[in-house]
């Protein structure tokens, strides 16, 4: 099983796989019509040591710190994204520093910056990778709620506090419940047992079940 951390790490690469397109296309539009000069994307690409490595090739960081940089986004992607949109690869840029660091990702952090990401990803049409980060997301979302689902039951299978009756003293279960026929599992009908005629008499036939 994935941990946080290597969830995160897979959906940092569906953003780049999104985003390097979208930055790619936008930074060619904003020299053509000359919002951005050559000479300050040159200097600051000579400054973040990416002058011989082309947009297509910049991982996830790379695309966020160019994406929220106060005059690239002004210039180049206000057009296209509102604040919201800044705010959350402000965000994931904070994400992806944790990760990187190997600091340990929550799963509620973890499930925050999928939103994040995937929000983003949608923003800029890029339905392929939104739509990747998007079952991360619902995967981890199952596992949480498993893992939830697993602690009540512990919790319930636990011993009774002291001065209360167990619950099948208090309320007695029918006798193929109490012999074992059945497992906890199986204490309700299986409706598609029924539905094929498999099910035994007591719960396939209507006024057995009834009586």
């Amino acid at each position: 099983m994935a941990s946080n951390n290597e969830i995160l790490g897979k959906a940092l690469e569906h953003l780049r796989d999104g985003l390097n397109p979208y930055v790619d296309r936008e930074t060619s539009l904003a020299l053509s019509a000359f919002r951005l000069e050559r000479s300050d994307l040159r200097e600051y690409m000579v400054k973040e040591r990416l002058l011989k490595k082309p947009v297509p090739e910049w991982d996830a960081q790379a695309l966020l710190k160019f994406m929220t940089h106060a005059a690239h986004w002004h210039k180049i992607f206000a057009r296209t994204l509102g604040r919201e949109h800044r705010r959350y690869a402000s965000e994931l840029r904070d994400w992806r520093n944790a990760w990187a660091h190997q600091k340990r990702i929550a799963t509620k952090d973890a499930l925050r910056a999928l939103d994040s990401a995937g929000r983003l990803l949608t923003a800029v049409s890029a339905a392929g990778p939104a739509q990747a980060v998007q079952t991360l997301k619902r995967e981890l979302e199952q596992r949480a709620f498993d893992r939830r689902t697993q602690k009540e039951y512990a919790r319930f299978r636990a011993a009774p506090a002291a001065g209360l009756a167990p619950w099948r003293e208090v309320a007695q279960p029918h006798s193929d419940v109490s012999s074992g026929l059945y497992r906890q599992a199986e204490f309700a009908a299986d409706l598609h047992q029924v539905h094929l005629g498999q099910g035994s008499d007591t719960y396939a036939d209507p006024a057995q079940f009834f009586r």
